[in-house]
């Protein structure tokens, strides 16, 4: 029959974590965590240099605060990850490793969810696979593979590149105009690769230097003043790199920039202007999509999420939330400084759903034993 639980989340990232936060407070709810490997699993395959896009102090999970003398620091995934284990062991949080959801499915009142080895059931499912999920690729209108394509996600180190190209190949061409390509700008320079850039639009850059790091700090200040009048704001990111190292970059003359990419043949790129370059390498730091293979069936394939969700609650599918998707319930919601407050909006509807199941379940109970009495 497998093991039952009240509530399962699906990852343990801070999304996962966050809400589990939330339901430890209720002692008379059973949960479990359930993470592909260890805890903080997608940014544990991050390349070996990632860095948080913005100090700790506003990435901080609930209840669980970051030492102050480094809370105004971008640390690294591996800090990161140290952070989210320390926040699980110090609320005892149940959590579950090795345990990749292949599918989740209805089963009368109860949810059924299998990782291929085990069988899980449960009252209410946390979707909190995180944002990082599935690699966005571009495409390209011809690609005859004499060029590899990677994603950023594929990335480890420069080490690693000279590893995989062999002796003599450092041309790589980098896809992207988010922080993620700028990271990589910086660190593949350092290493002496020779870089090209394929953008839609002009390079935009944050300003650098002690100046940006004031501006960063003050617009977080200013955002969380907005999110005070109101919690619900919701518009898109912004496309930009940070400043400083990568502005001298872009200025001196070694990066090569082109348009987007046409096709890949014989070796060579062609761009949409007409152009071909030459690379060893392609490297699409073009971001990610959600993906929800392990639960068709449950959600309506046509219809965008966040239509189908009211503040992270399913409207059709009873028991069903979501935390980390992109403005789910603000702008915020996709950063890991947006899913702390978010965890509260889903922890107190997935509280107030356990206990109108419960109420249902002792009501049927009730009803049967009046009904079986001689």
């Amino acid at each position: 029959m497998g093991s039952r639980f009240d509530c399962i989340i699906l990852g343990g990232g801070p999304a996962g974590l966050s809400v589990a936060y939330r339901l430890s407070r209720y002692p008379d709810i059973d949960y479990m965590i359930l993470e592909r490997g260890r805890l903080g699993h997608s940014w544990s395959t991050m390349h070996d240099s990632l860095k948080l896009l913005s100090p700790m102090w506003v990435n901080q999970l609930p209840g669980h605060r970051f030492p102050l003398w480094r809370s105004f620091a971008k640390i690294s995934k591996n800090e990161f990850i140290e952070y989210l284990e320390s926040y699980a062991q110090r609320y005892r949080m149940h959590w579950t490793g090795n345990a990749p959801v292949a599918r989740v499915t209805r089963d009368g009142g109860e949810f059924v969810v299998s990782t291929g080895t085990e069988e899980f059931r449960s009252r209410a499912v946390v979707n909190a696979t995180g944002y990082y999920s599935a690699p966005q690729m571009p495409k390209f209108s011809e690609n005859d593979g004499s060029i590899p394509v990677i994603h950023s996600a594929d990335y480890e180190s420069p080490d690693a590149l000279d590893r995989k190209l062999g002796p003599g190949k450092k041309n790589i061409l980098i896809i992207g105009k988010r922080v993620s390509a700028g990271q990589l700008l910086e660190e593949l320079d350092d290493a002496g690769f020779s870089l090209g850039i394929s953008v839609r639009a002009p390079i935009e850059t944050r300003v650098g230097g002690i100046l940006g790091i004031i501006k960063e700090n003050l617009y977080f200040v200013r955002e969380k003043l907005r999110f005070l009048r109101n919690p619900y704001i919701k518009q898109n990111s912004l496309a930009l790199m940070n400043g400083g190292k990568t502005d001298r970059i872009i200025s001196s003359g070694r990066l090569q920039q082109h348009g987007t990419i046409e096709r890949i043949r014989n070796g060579h790129i062609e761009f949409a202007d007409g152009s071909t370059a030459a690379y060893d390498l392609v490297i699409c730091a073009t971001g990610f999509v959600t993906d929800y293979p392990h639960l068709e069936g449950l959600l309506e394939p046509d219809t965008p999420l966040l239509e189908q969700l009211d503040m992270g609650e399913h409207r059709e599918v009873p028991g069903l939330f979501f935390i980390g998707v992109d403005n789910l319930i603000s702008f915020k919601s996709r950063y890991v400084r947006g899913i702390a407050d978010d965890s509260a909006e889903v922890g107190t509807r997935l509280r107030r759903y356990l206990s109108s199941a419960k109420d249902r379940v002792d009501s049927l109970r009730g009803a049967e034993q009046v009904v079986s009495r001689p």
